[in-house]
C-alpha cells in the first residue's frame, strides 16, 4: 500500500502512518484502492490544524460539541491524538481558545434560560 500523505502534504513516519491508520475507518478496499473515513477526532484535528477563522471556526465548534470537548484541555487531546505537541503553535492556540470561549457563552447562555 502506498504511504498516506496529510492534506498538507507532508510525508509521515511508519509510525505515524500506523497510528493514523488506525484513527481512519476503511469505507472501500479495492484491488488496487482502499478509500477511509476521518474519524471526527481527525476531522477536529484538521480544524484546529488549518485555524482558517472564517472557514473552520464553526465547523470546529460543531465537531466539538459532537466530541464533547468543549474546554481548552479537551481540544488539545483531540489536536494531539493525530499531531505532536509540537504542531501546536501559537495561531493554534488562539484558534483553540476561542473554541473554548465560545462554547462556555454558549453553554452559559444555555444555562441562563
Amino acid at each position: 500500500m502506498p504511504n498516506i500523505y496529510l492534506i498538507f502534504s507532508h510525508k509521515l513516519t511508519p509510525e505515524q502512518e500506523r497510528d493514523l491508520r488506525q484513527k481512519l475507518a476503511g469505507v472501500f478496499e479495492g484491488k488496487n484502492l482502499r478509500v477511509f473515513r476521518p474519524s471526527k477526532e481527525y476531522i477536529l484535528a484538521l480544524k484546529i490544524l488549518v485555524s482558517r477563522a472564517e472557514r473552520d471556526f464553526e465547523d470546529a465548534l460543531l465537531s466539538a460539541k459532537a466530541l464533547k470537548a468543549v474546554t481548552e484541555e479537551g481540544l488539545k487531546n483531540v489536536f494531539f491524538s493525530i499531531f505532536p505537541k509540537s504542531y501546536l503553535d501559537e495561531r493554534r492556540k488562539l484558534f483553540i481558545r476561542e473554541i473554548a470561549a465560545t462554547l462556555a457563552k454558549e453553554k452559559k447562555t444555555y444555562e441562563n434560560n
